[in-house]
């Protein structure tokens, strides 16, 4: 009965964090074997790359943090990198294994400690119509008006992405703070 009534409240506490509405970035370290910790941040769920080698997971790290189609919501979350060099920082959504269900995302105002991130506020365009310093990835992720301060916002999903590959230095942690929105 005991087991029975733990593995229920389990179930249930399960559900609820893996249902609630979520955002997805990645910071990928791979390419320069960057070791990335996670930082402590509350409401954020840290992952690592299940799909990978058991000596690259370290190297790749997902912060997942609540969404909503109602409003516009402040996420922050940290990394901290073992050395110095060149990471991925990666703009999507959640992965689900129904591609249908792969919901789309909007980021805005999106800031890295030590201003590392470049035209943060997608603000800046190249001729091609793509944010300058973002390289569009799989499936033509795209720029929207974000209407509540009629600034630039980006649209992504799990298969459709935005990169930007930043410089970091070893051992110091990096907040990164913005906005973040499902798409109804």
């Amino acid at each position: 009965m005991k087991k029975t009534m733990i593995f229920c409240v389990l179930t249930m506490i399960a559900n609820f964090v893996f249902a609630a509405d979520q955002a997805r970035i990645d910071i990928n370290g791979q390419a320069q074997q960057i070791t990335l910790q996670k930082g402590d941040e509350k409401n954020v769920y840290y992952g690592n790359g299940s799909w990978l080698e058991a000596d690259q997971k370290d190297k790749h790290l997902m912060a997942s943090f609540e969404a909503s189609a109602d409003e516009w919501r402040d996420f922050t979350f940290s990394f901290t990198p073992s050395k110095s060099g060149v990471i991925t920082f990666i703009l999507l959504g959640q992965w689900d294994e129904t591609p249908e269900n792969r919901k789309f995302v909007l980021y805005d105002e999106i800031s890295i400690t030590g201003d590392i991130l470049k035209n943060s506020n997608f603000d800046t365009m190249a001729d091609d119509m793509k944010p300058v310093a973002w390289i569009a990835y799989k499936n033509n992720p795209e720029i929207v008006n974000n209407p509540d301060n009629n600034t630039n916002a980006v649209k992504v999903n799990h298969d459709s992405i935005f990169i930007q590959y930043i410089k970091v230095e070893a051992d110091r942690e990096y907040m990164v703070n913005g906005k973040v929105k499902l798409i109804k």
